[in-house]
């Protein structure tokens, strides 16, 4: 348990590094924008064909069909045939994949632009570790204050794995369990005794028995998810996530009445492990049975390949409307982090944190985000991979011109 103090210790030696890290800084502008014309995908499973999108100030002012004779305000982008999302969000990104391999106090800019680029603009970032702290933050924040919700944003916990032990009470882990529930007792009788000494670990868990703080809960099988749920019920936790939940489709009914949400793993979306065939079906099932689901990005997942995630639609979810795809990325997975009020939708009075592409964001061919802002801050596009395919065009048409 004494890593929990080194680890948030990590979380926010790094964070003020992020704005320093950059190679994709944002402007300090906030000047109002109009949007004409594109396809807007609101995220909340709604879209509007001809859209009309004006922000200023970083807060969304006018979200509406574009027949609508109103005042233009600021830079007009004419958008005809392009689309407009909500930022993408990232949940559970590993800090470790985040933060430069030679100097782990910084951040990689490169790998950081690569996201951006593909339409992800928020994340929540979480330590390695069995009990640790997570902190939501924006993808290019100006300042160290730039963050979204709050440096603590929920506690994580990977939840003990039922081991092959023959024993049917399987010893060692309800053991594990054992452990877990005294830590969680010792803490909140700290809290309720406030001894002279501090312990640091029991002080970080003041705001989970306060219900200020969510706790994640990294958990797939069937059996230990029943154990997990009874557990938020003897330890009086108001708010749990089930994060990964591979066969949540057969505990449903128990995760909707208890008003517990899912964030399903869609890297590798076909696992035979899962109670269903595709994490997308999964999805569908627990959507049914009045589960609110999520999508998140923590099994087996590099940093870098965090870009691709959108186009894992195009094979895996087959028939499934793409604005519900949207909406657990972005609407719903917001609604599981808290932060709904300002993020994960196009919606009057949001947060300007949106971003352009010139064709469907979810599939490969058309993905080529033209604009991206941050609380109305714009963001240039530009990335590695960018300035190396300008340098290339340009030798490429240079050695054209030289050949006539």
């Amino acid at each position: 348990m004494r890593l929990i103090y080194k680890q948030i210790l990590l979380v926010l030696i790094i964070l003020p590094v992020i704005s320093t890290a950059q190679q994709t800084p944002v402007s300090k502008k906030t000047d109002a924008v109009t949007i004409v014309g594109a396809t807007a995908h609101l995220g909340n499973g709604e879209c509007i064909e001809n859209s009309l999108i004006i922000f200023e100030d970083g807060k969304l002012t006018q979200v509406r069909d574009a027949n609508t004779k109103m005042q233009y305000r600021g830079k007009i982008i004419q958008a005809k045939g392009k689309h407009v999302y909500p930022g993408f969000i990232a949940a559970n990104v590993p800090l470790g994949q985040i933060v430069d391999s030679i100097d782990p106090s910084k951040i990689d800019g490169k790998v950081l632009k690569s996201i951006i680029s593909q339409g992800f603009l928020l994340g929540q970032i979480v330590p390695e570790g069995k009990l640790v702290f997570s902190t939501i933050v924006k993808f290019n924040p100006l300042k160290r204050d730039d963050l979204v919700n709050k440096e603590m944003n929920a506690l994580h916990i990977t939840w003990p794995k039922r081991g092959e032990d023959p024993d049917p009470k399987n010893k060692q882990y309800q053991e594990d369990l054992k452990k877990l529930a005294i830590f969680l007792k010792e803490a909140r009788m700290n809290r309720v005794e406030k001894k002279e000494h501090i312990n640091l670990d029991y002080q970080d868990m003041e705001q989970v028995f306060s219900d200020e703080q969510k706790v994640f809960v990294y958990v797939n099988g069937e059996k230990e998810i029943r154990d997990a749920i009874q557990f938020k019920k003897d330890h009086k936790i108001k708010e749990m996530v089930i994060v990964g939940g591979n066969q949540a489709n057969n505990v449903a009914s128990e995760l909707a009445k208890n008003e517990i949400p899912v964030l399903l793993n869609y890297y590798n979306s076909t696992l035979n492990s899962r109670g269903s065939d595709n994490v997308f079906d999964l999805a569908k099932t627990l959507d049914n049975q009045g589960v609110l689901v999520g999508l998140s990005n923590r099994i087996q997942m590099d940093c870098s390949d965090l870009k691709n995630l959108p186009f894992y639609t195009e094979t895996s979810a087959p028939g499934l409307d793409k604005e519900e795809i949207l909406k657990m990325t972005t609407f719903n997975t917001a609604r599981i982090m808290g932060i709904d009020e300002n993020y994960g939708s196009l919606e009057k009075g949001k947060s300007a944190t949106l971003f352009i592409s010139e064709g469907d964001a979810f599939e490969i061919k058309t993905n080529n985000i033209s604009h991206a802002w941050i609380d109305g801050r714009e963001i240039r596009m530009e990335t590695h991979q960018t300035k190396l395919g300008n340098r290339n065009f340009k030798k490429y048409k240079d050695e054209e011109k030289n050949k006539e």
